[in-house]
């Protein structure tokens, strides 16, 4: 752990005691036996736009949330075995970025001790050869200071299934990757439905780091999210690269007016 890194840690303990207690309190831990889909209430078609967006701009958005009767959440691909750890390490990851900017690694530390949630959440994914399971971590009102203010939004953190790791563990299947990762989209869609979200963030979830393809993953997030609860989904995706690229084949951005073509899920 780098100084910055522990300072962060440090100035949030001290800060916000009350708030990360509270967090860690109320955080819960889903499988999928506990959330099932809401089919019945699938009748509403979700708006579904990719911003050109840094961790700031995530930021201005939640701001403009602020003093709305609006509920938040943004998907965090979280470290597979331990709270965070790519953050701990130093990796360059949608995780490393939340956590400099939150309270989110001091809430995860704290739910452990909360919930046991080793046994429960980090332990069923330390032998699934990279695909990982169908288990996450729901901890609501993650403090992100802002300039003056402290807004808050809620975190999902759901590990993606890890392309490269599967690739390597000798028992990879392209079929089983496609599957996993359509699965996982499902079951972070039931939770955001079943904590009846408004607002859904997602990055390009299981890409770069967890080496999933941005055209397969943009391509299942069009048809998982399409009909959903939620109305409104938004991928901040950095305007530059191969993955936002990729997801703008599927969503358009505010500043284009092209409507999403929706034929091919059909």
């Amino acid at each position: 752990m780098n100084e910055i890194t522990s300072k962060h840690i440090e100035s949030m303990n001290k800060t916000f005691v009350t708030e990360i207690k509270e967090s860690a309190q109320y955080a819960t831990v889903y499988n999928a036996k506990s959330i099932k889909p809401r089919l019945h209430l699938h009748k509403q078609l979700s708006q579904q736009t990719l911003f050109p967006a840094d961790m700031l701009t995530i930021l201005s958005f939640l701001y403009q949330y602020q003093d709305r009767d609006k509920r938040v959440a943004i998907v965090n691909a979280t470290s597979p075995c331990a709270p965070s750890q790519d953050y701990i390490d130093g990796k360059d990851s949608f995780e490393t970025s939340l956590c400099k900017i939150s309270t989110l690694y001091n809430v995860l530390q704290q739910a452990l001790d909360a919930h046991a949630i080793d046994n429960n959440y980090y332990q069923k994914n330390k032998s699934k050869n990279g695909l990982y399971t169908n288990i996450a971590l729901y901890t609501p009102n993650i403090i992100f200071p802002y300039y003056a203010e402290n807004i808050s939004a809620d975190v999902i953190n759901c590990t993606a299934p890890d392309y490269n790791m599967f690739l390597d563990s000798g028992h990879f299947s392209e079929n089983k990757n496609y599957q996993a990762i359509k699965s996982r989209l499902k079951f972070i869609r039931n939770i955001a439905e079943d904590h009846h979200v408004d607002t859904l963030i997602l990055g390009a979830y299981g890409c770069s780091l967890f080496g999933q393809d941005a055209t397969v993953v943009s391509k299942l997030c069009a048809e998982v999210f399409r009909h959903s609860t939620i109305p409104t989904i938004i991928y901040a995706i950095p305007n530059a690269g191969y993955d936002f690229a990729a997801y703008s084949k599927h969503f358009i951005s505010p500043e284009d007016p092209t409507e999403f073509d929706t034929s091919e899920l059909e």
